[in-house]
């Protein structure tokens, strides 16, 4: 009788154990990722050299270097007070771009249309589980994998204020 009961009790906690680990298990959820052409603003995208800027927007407005762990020398445009590219040099010898940034209403959009002003439930539309909010960074964000991401800065309103695109370094 004492051994049917220890059965019994051993059944009952695997049978606990094995749901505990089914629930676990179905509240996972695949990271969802963003096509990585969506990573641009104005046309440049990341990776994109400094002559390909200049061909597309001239010569910058300021100009200025400093130094990066992650990167070493960064080369840092900015066009007018609104639109700043930060370079580094790649494997090749190359400098590209690994950091843009729109903070102005100045008509820069994302290969979706996204611009400083767009509401950011448009944003939601259109990446849907994508879009995380980050408390750390206290802006939204998406990701293509762990290498490019892009950040969301929105004010009270819910309406975008800045557009950063980043390589994670």
């Amino acid at each position: 009788m004492d051994s049917i009961r220890e059965i019994k009790r051993i059944l009952i906690l695997l049978s606990i154990f094995v749901l505990g680990l089914i629930a676990t298990c179905s509240a996972y959820k695949e990271p969802i990722y963003v096509n990585a052409d969506e990573f641009s603003i104005g046309g440049i995208s990341i990776g994109s050299s400094k002559e390909y800027v200049q061909q597309i927007y001239g010569e910058p407005t300021m100009t200025s270097t400093r130094q990066s762990k992650a990167w070493g020398r960064v080369v840092v445009w900015t066009y007018g007070t609104t639109f700043q590219i930060e370079f580094s040099m790649n494997g090749n010898g190359v400098y590209t771009a690994h950091y843009i940034k729109t903070m102005g209403n100045n008509g820069l959009k994302t290969p979706s249309g996204f611009t400083v002003g767009t509401p950011l439930w448009k944003v939601d539309d259109k990446y849907g589980n994508a879009l995380t909010y980050s408390i750390h960074k206290d802006r939204y964000q998406i990701a293509d994998s762990w290498e490019k991401g892009m950040w969301f800065t929105t004010d009270s309103k819910g309406t975008i204020t800045s557009i950063e695109v980043f390589l994670v370094p």
